[in-house]
């Protein structure tokens, strides 16, 4: 095990023993892609430069220069540049200008803060010209992928040994958060960064290679005509959107994994957000939404929960805060509860996401999560209470160029004599026809409500809607039946 998982992490004390051999600079400033002995040296040079002027300061300026250590290894601005400048001092001082660095570091000093403070050779995907672009980035082993588009995934740089991407990057990432742990028996840890980049990172035993997933969210404050602009949706489908959005209405954002879930909800929450209202969010592990950074002066009250025993604690609080509508960031197990208590004790706009494209079940997929947690109740009666709470399922999906694209909007309802539960789609993408088709099918009860909470936009969807469904109707049957409450307690 590592000298710095057996005490507190100073970066002062990275590497300890240093051999410092003298070299002669190179008139070329680029290396091939792999790093020569003189730059790992010099590297090791600037490393104990830092520890021999640590010795030198008092045991208060110690404490205050390792905090400033700290921050610049996790990333935040003000340290890094006041680093950057002391290894722009060490290098003028020893006339180091031309010495050689690795070619996909755009200087010196940028290499060297990496290769000794930062997270090495993956950090240039933040300097890529397409970074704004880019949805992720990844360590696989040693190897590192860019999810940059129209261009090769996996760079031509790589770390050392795994043993690097495990001892050093890993712990330099952990370290963002104190109360953050990864271990053998605890081998996946997901976090973020300062900038917001979400990080998820697993090690063996989980898996064979350590990994680590970096996720560029490439709309930090999304509205929903950023879905008109970047084609996920039509242009002519915005007052209709906007009007399920600025109603209150329960929904579910559905979708694979990058379909852009989370940027629909921060964009719906922009839409259905009041003045003088309180909403709640609630996340596990860490805080993805982050909508009071968005919304400054919003009553946020936004909840992480680090385990699942913490949900009854928390949701004690959420109904305490008398708030207007709840945010259930991601709905697995327990989530679904608290989504389903809060649409039921709130006053309508809850919102979550979900992992699936599938919605034509998606009251019996969110009755049997309920079931796992508490496998007590009955499945009949947790279909019905899912299929009474939610009102709208949005179904995003990611397309081969990495574009997203709105692919259903359906209306979930329950049958009051028959309790047999539906979907009804009111929009949808028809692959055949690379289009968008309509249906005007909603029902009396989603008419209601959208007039109640929102009249005027309610009134400029439903004339919105009528003319769509006549211009582009929906080919065949917009309605799936789910399986019956039987069936599904059969299966």
């Amino acid at each position: 095990m590592s000298q710095w998982r057996e005490h507190d992490f100073h970066v002062s004390e990275m590497d300890a023993a240093v051999t410092v051999d003298a070299q002669q600079p190179s008139r070329h400033t680029h290396s091939k892609q792999a790093m020569s002995d003189d730059f790992k040296s010099l590297c090791k040079q600037v490393q104990k430069w830092f520890r021999d002027k640590n010795e030198k300061r008092s045991d208060k300026e110690i404490k205050k220069w390792q905090m400033l250590q700290h921050e610049a290894v996790v990333g935040i601005s003000e340290s890094v540049q006041l680093f950057k400048g002391e290894i722009e001092e060490y290098i003028r001082i020893n006339q180091l200008q031309h010495m050689k660095y690795p070619s996909y570091y755009h200087s010196l000093v940028e290499a060297i803060f990496q290769q000794t403070f930062g997270l090495g050779p993956v950090s240039v995907w933040k300097t890529h010209p397409k970074y704004p672009i880019s949805q992720s980035a990844r360590i696989m082993g040693r190897k590192i992928f860019f999810d940059i588009p129209g261009e090769p995934a996996l760079q031509p740089f790589s770390y050392e040994s795994e043993e690097e991407v495990i001892e050093n990057i890993i712990e330099k990432i952990r370290m963002k958060d104190e109360y953050s742990h990864i271990n053998k028996f605890n081998p996946k840890l997901e976090l973020d960064l300062e900038d917001g980049t979400r990080v998820t990172i697993i090690i063996p035993p989980r898996v064979r290679r350590p990994t680590i997933i970096f996720r560029n969210y490439t709309m930090r404050a999304p509205v929903l005509e950023d879905f008109v602009t970047s084609g996920s949706m039509p242009a002519e489908a915005l007052p209709l959107i906007r009007g399920f959005a600025q109603s209150l209405l329960n929904l579910i954002v559905s979708g694979e994994v990058r379909s852009g879930k989370s940027t629909l909800i921060k964009a719906i929450y922009a839409e259905r957000r009041r003045e003088g209202k309180v909403a709640v969010t609630i996340e596990r592990g860490h805080s993805e939404l982050k909508l009071s950074e968005i919304h400054e002066d919003d009553q946020l009250v936004e909840f992480v929960v680090k385990k699942e025993e913490e949900y009854d604690e928390v949701f004690d609080l959420v109904l305490r805060s008398d708030y207007a509508f709840a945010i259930v960031g991601e709905t697995r197990s327990i989530e679904t509860e608290i989504f389903l208590i809060a649409c039921e004790k709130g006053k309508g706009g809850s919102m979550t996401s979900y992992h699936t494209e599938k919605i034509a079940n998606i009251a019996g997929q969110l009755a049997r999560n309920v079931l796992q947690r508490f496998p007590n109740r009955q499945y009949t009666e947790e279909l019905i209470r899912v299929a009474e709470n939610l009102h709208l399922a949005l179904v995003m999906k990611e397309r081969a160029d990495g574009s997203k694209m709105l692919m259903r909007v359906s209306e979930i309802r329950l049958d009051p004599y028959t309790f047999a539960v539906s979907c009804h789609d009111i929009m949808r993408w028809e692959p055949e026809q690379s289009s968008w088709t309509y249906c005007d099918d909603l029902s009396s009860e989603i008419i209601q409500k959208m007039k109640e909470t929102a009249p005027d936009y309610a009134k400029s969807a439903f004339s919105t809607l009528t003319r769509l469904a006549s211009q582009k109707p929906m080919i065949g049957s917009n309605v799936e039946y789910a399986l019956s409450s039987h069936e599904e307690a059969d299966a």
